[in-house]
């Protein structure tokens, strides 16, 4: 029996590991309806309960409520003075910053509201005027207004009479102005004249040169350089140079024609044309174009070893009999 009963509880025990799954799903199923029953039963009984659990609920709020307002209010109570200082600050506050924007406002557009001020003082004026001029019962407040323009004083008629003597000087220097600018286009007309004729001058040389000789030999150095330079700008560019030296050709034949009668007199006579043509190359462009000149031709005969520059008479000859009796062989 012993034996049998303790087979028959392994027996058991095996049954239960083999169907230890299904075992624990059945559980599960009869644990699941319970709670869920359970749920239900709780359910049904708050809905049945529902008028009393929000009369309980709304109770208990406005308790917090009524507790939380008593217990605010006994703070503010006690703290009264307090309460009212921080108003009065915070409304201050609030005045000052509206102040001060309003103020930044204004100073910003302070210009603007200086020409809408005069707009309006100026029209509020001219109505208060013609009021006064056009009704024949004008306001006293208007009349008041203007009634200081209807005082005669010293000053009234010291001012009348600056204002005349300032209204005749006005006069007078239109008057001059209207004369300058008549000066003004005729030293204009002038102008261009001069700048014609200078044009004219400086391309056609032949009036210049007969000019020239009709000075007297002691100025001619003078008028040439107050006067001739000047209107060939010191041949500064190179049209200038060309026409100032077209100056000098025409110049120099027009004295052979009226001066020179025979080759010596150019060499002899000291012509004025020369003197002239000296004049302008000493200056520090007619040296330049000197040495452009030249330069070359004089490098040239440097470097030539075959010329024999030598301006003594004697070996100049000496030199050319030698070079005879090389030539012919015979002797002289």
């Amino acid at each position: 029996t012993i034996v049998g009963k303790i087979t028959a509880d392994y027996n058991r025990e095996q049954l239960w590991m083999a169907n230890e799954h299904l075992i624990t799903l059945l559980q599960a199923r009869i644990r699941g309806y319970l709670t869920r029953k359970a749920y239900q039963g709780r359910k049904t009984y708050l809905h049945q309960q529902e008028p009393y659990a929000v009369k309980i609920q709304s109770s208990w709020k406005g308790y917090k409520q009524r507790k939380s307002y008593t217990d605010r209010l006994k703070l503010l109570q006690g703290n009264i003075i307090g309460i009212v200082k921080i108003q009065s600050w915070f409304r201050m506050l609030k005045a000052k910053r509206a102040y001060q924007k309003r103020l930044q406002y204004f100073k910003d557009h302070e210009k603007e509201i200086i020409k809408i001020q005069a707009f309006l003082k100026a029209n509020k004026a001219r109505d208060d005027y013609r009021t006064l001029i056009c009704s024949e019962n004008p306001p006293l407040n208007v009349v008041r207004k203007f009634v200081h323009l209807l005082d005669q004083s010293d000053l009234d008629f010291q001012e009348e009479l600056e204002v005349t003597r300032l209204r005749e000087e006005v006069v007078t220097k239109i008057r001059s102005n209207q004369q300058l600018e008549k000066d003004l286009n005729l030293m204009d007309i002038k102008i261009g004249l001069l700048v014609k004729n200078r044009i004219t001058l400086q391309t056609n040389p032949s009036y210049l040169a007969k000019l020239i000789f009709q000075m007297p030999q002691n100025k001619s150095t003078k008028f040439m350089d107050t006067v001739i330079f000047t209107l060939y700008n010191y041949a500064s560019n190179q049209r200038e140079e060309y026409l100032l030296l077209k100056l000098f050709e025409t110049a120099l034949q027009e004295e052979i024609k009226s001066k020179v009668d025979q080759i010596q007199d150019i060499v002899t006579g000291n012509p004025t044309v020369i003197k002239m043509v000296v004049s302008f190359n000493r200056g520090a462009r007619g040296q330049n174009t000197l040495r452009q000149l030249l330069a070359p031709v004089v490098k040239e005969i440097i470097e030539d070893k075959s010329l024999i520059i030598n301006t003594s008479p004697v070996d100049v000859y000496k030199a050319w009999v030698n070079q005879l009796e090389t030539a012919t062989g015979e002797a002289r």
